[in-house]
Parts: C-alpha cells; sequence; structure tokens
C-alpha cells in the first residue's frame, strides 16, 4: 500500500479588479479568477492545483478582498509563493499574502446535492461528500436551503431532510472520531415547516443549527426599481437585506427549541450592532460573508471588541 500523505492548507488573500472576468468561479465560455489563479500556481508549483474560494463573484465585480485556499503536499515559502503569484498574475488580480494554516483552524464543510442529480437521489451526494471529507475537516454543515442549486430548497421537506441527515448519522458511527453535523436552513420557511425540522432535529441528534441563508424575497431593496429587481431574475439575496429575516429565524429557532439547539446566526451581518443582534436572539456563534467582502477582514476584530464590552454584564431587561 502506497503511504498517506497529509496534504499542507494553505491560504491565498488577494484582491481583483472584476472588469475582465466572467466572475470568480471557473467558467465554460470565460476567464475566470479562480482559474487564472490555478494556472499562475501550476506553473511554479509544476502539477495542477485546485483552488477554492471563501464566496464567488458574479461577472465584472471586484474584491477588495477575497480568501481562497489550495491544498500541497509539502512545505512553501509563503513569502517565496506571494512574490511569485503577484509575477505570473496579470496586473488586475493582486495577491496581499500567503498563509499557511495551522492545525487549529477550524475547518468546516458546506455539502450539498449536485444541480444535476435528482432530489430523490440526493442523498446520495450528501453521503459521498460526507465519507470523501470526513478526515480532512471538523464539522459538517448539511445545507438544504440554498435557492441557488436546483431543487436544493425543496429538500427541507421533512420526508427528504430525515433520509438524508439519518443516512450521515448512521454514517458517522463508522468513524473513530465525532464531526459535528449541522444543518443548513432558509429564512424562507414558514413557522410550520421550522416546528418540524427543530422537532426532527432535537429528536434525531443533530449538533445544530445554521440560521440561515439567502434569500429568495426581494423585501428591503430600496435603492433599485422594480424593473431592475425583476431583470436580476431568480437566484438568493444576501447581505444587508436579508439581515432582518435572517435575525426572526435565530429568534424563533432558539425559542421554540427552548435554547437546546446550539445555533450559529448568519445573514446580513454588516456590522459589530449586527453581531451582537444575532447573539442575543439566541446565536451561539455568528458567520460572516458579505460583511468580511465589504468591511474586510477588520471587522472580526471589531466584533470580537463589540462583543467583549458586554461579557459579564447582566441582560438588559
Amino acid at each position: 500500500m502506497l503511504p498517506y500523505y497529509c496534504p499542507m492548507r494553505y491560504f491565498i488573500y488577494l484582491a481583483y479588479d472584476g472588469t475582465n472576468y466572467h466572475g470568480w468561479q471557473i467558467q465554460p465560455n470565460g476567464a475566470s479568477v479562480q482559474e487564472t489563479l490555478m494556472k499562475a500556481l501550476a506553473t511554479f508549483l509544476r502539477q495542477d492545483i485546485e483552488v477554492v474560494g471563501a464566496g464567488r463573484t458574479d461577472a465584472g465585480v471586484h474584491a477588495k478582498l477575497m480568501i481562497a485556499h489550495f491544498d500541497f503536499e509539502g512545505e512553501l515559502d509563503c513569502k517565496s509563493v506571494t512574490d511569485k503569484l503577484n509575477r505570473l498574475l496579470p496586473p488586475d488580480i493582486s495577491v496581499f499574502e500567503v498563509k499557511k494554516v495551522k492545525p487549529e483552524v477550524i475547518v468546516a464543510a458546506n455539502i450539498s446535492k449536485n444541480s444535476t442529480s435528482i432530489n430523490e437521489d440526493a442523498a446520495k451526494d450528501y453521503e459521498t461528500s460526507f465519507a470523501l471529507l470526513y478526515d480532512f475537516v471538523d464539522m459538517f454543515v448539511v445545507n438544504v436551503s440554498c435557492p441557488n442549486v436546483v431543487g436544493l430548497t425543496a429538500l427541507q421537506d421533512i420526508t427528504f431532510l430525515s433520509d438524508i441527515v439519518d443516512r450521515l448519522l448512521d454514517l458517522r458511527m463508522y468513524y473513530d472520531e465525532y464531526r459535528p453535523i449541522l444543518l443548513k436552513v432558509s429564512p424562507d420557511l414558514s413557522h410550520e415547516q421550522l416546528d418540524e425540522i427543530i422537532e426532527y432535529s432535537l429528536r434525531s441528534g443533530i449538533d445544530g443549527i445554521v440560521a440561515g441563508n439567502t434569500t429568495r424575497s426581494r423585501d428591503g431593496l430600496t435603492s433599485i426599481s422594480p424593473e431592475k429587481i425583476e431583470a436580476i431574475g431568480n437566484g438568493g439575496m444576501s447581505g444587508a437585506p436579508v439581515h432582518k429575516k435572517n435575525l426572526e429565524l435565530v429568534r424563533y429557532v432558539h425559542t421554540k427549541s427552548e435554547g437546546k439547539l446550539p445555533i450559529i446566526g448568519v445573514g446580513g451581518i454588516m456590522s459589530p450592532e449586527d453581531a451582537k443582534e444575532m447573539m442575543d436572539a439566541g446565536a451561539s456563534l455568528v458567520e460572516i460573508y458579505s460583511g468580511f467582502i465589504y468591511e474586510g477582514p477588520s471587522l472580526v476584530k471589531k466584533i470580537l471588541k463589540h462583543l467583549e464590552g458586554f461579557a459579564g454584564k447582566p441582560e438588559s431587561k
């Protein structure tokens, strides 16, 4: 048997002008930032390198800070990699820093079904991802709520959902190390649907809830015309307009579960005050994405400092 090598993980901190690109993600019909970065890495590392972004941007959209990672079986000089990338990349992509991931970093895998899979076969996709990633991550988020994946939100129906989660819970029993499994739910669910999911989560042994996700609703958009909103089409809306909707989701799950389910609050957290609202509503942890892109990594420090100011203080009535 060949020896097993555990690859080392490296973070890439970069910015780009998206004018000449069809977005971050690799596209079949145009240049992307992800593909350009992968080609540059492959040039001097002399092997194909897969780069995974922490998020994505659409065609023509810029990023002041994007974080991506890649795995490599060997020790790299991060400063040298940074310099080589900036020499190889076009001027509209700039790498600030390459950093080796510290062992204490918690890695969560957000797993979903493939868009090409019918919902009746979705559980197989989740099982495959779960098994492939188990040895490389610290926890799993079972995403059944992204409106951008064909048919995915329908998996929040308790019949589909219980089949998927039950299989993963059973599969976890065969591993020596325990990996928490959390369920990511949509802010577009009715209270009746949420009640079913909460009852099932408490009964099944799910480790927590990620509340919530992007929304199909266009409520809260005030700066663009209804015609422009219609032209944008379907897909999930993120950022500040979804904060209130996800905040109410966190509050409902916390109240209905009587605080028995750990909750990661996510959606429209753009400031320290937004994060504090999520925590007050019942979240145990918060997750940021849009705020991270718009405000940069300093937002994390600002949130922590803001929350520290309330540590140990009694709640106001």
